[in-house]
């Protein structure tokens, strides 16, 4: 694929919303400058102030006439994703991927930012992908669920069966891990071990050094990922 068609594709097809929106911002341009160069890019019928303020309007910012003169620094953290969101959507994308887009925000501003995107993908009629390590952010939010361990899809899954009934070893294992309100476990149950790094991968399947279940032959074959029930899949063989 050559650049131009991949220019064409990133942020005219997929647009991309990063996780620390205050490193993403260019802090010595002002943000309706920043969002304009996008439709300059992808829509430069649409590169104008008028355009610039309905985008911010679209994403909850209030007095946009006057916030697309702001520079990053005089922004919230939470304001300053928000206009991350906008200059993603500038290009009126098929696919927003969105790569833990509340990280650096408290609490009440992930809760707006979630509700944010998710009106957004009603709105729009736009695909998201979201990045997440919250299980909470997961059910909350997502259709399907991919889980990945050492860059590759373990398990996949409609989110409320993969939630109520995990079916590889590492999922069940992150569900083990995740802290309850009741009972009265003196520790948190963790995963013995660590992920390897990277090209440094183990033969045969990459969680078998640190998986319960483990067999001599994990160590030897790198599973498939198979379809082992409608719309479930597992990369792993001894799943039951």
């Amino acid at each position: 694929m050559s650049p131009v068609e991949l220019c064409e594709i990133r942020g005219g097809v997929v647009s991309y919303v990063f996780q620390e929106p205050g490193a993403s911002l260019n802090p010595v341009l002002r943000v309706g400058a920043q969002i304009k160069e996008s439709l300059k890019l992808h829509k430069p019928d649409k590169a104008t102030d008028a355009e610039v303020i309905r985008l911010l309007k679209t994403v909850g910012i209030s007095a946009p006439e006057s916030r697309i003169k702001d520079y990053p620094f005089q922004m919230s953290g939470g304001m300053q994703q928000r206009v991350m969101i906008a200059m993603a959507l500038a290009s009126e994308p098929k696919l927003l991927v969105a790569d833990e887009p509340t990280t650096a925000l408290d609490v009440t501003i992930q809760a707006q930012i979630l509700e944010l995107l998710r009106d957004l993908k009603q709105r729009l009629g736009m695909a998201i992908l979201l990045i997440t390590h919250n299980l909470g952010i997961v059910d909350d939010m997502a259709d399907r669920v991919a889980v990945m361990y050492a860059g590759q899809i373990v398990e996949l899954a409609p989110t409320r069966e993969l939630l109520r009934r995990p079916l590889h070893p590492y999922t069940k294992a992150l569900m083990a891990s995740v802290p309850k309100l009741s009972g009265g476990a003196a520790r948190l149950t963790a995963i013995p071990g660590n992920v390897p790094r990277i090209g440094d991968f183990p033969p045969g399947c990459r969680f078998a050094p640190r998986c319960p279940i483990a067999k001599e032959e994990c160590s030897e074959n790198i599973p498939e990922l198979l379809e082992v029930e409608s719309g479930r899949w597992v990369r792993c063989p001894f799943w039951r």
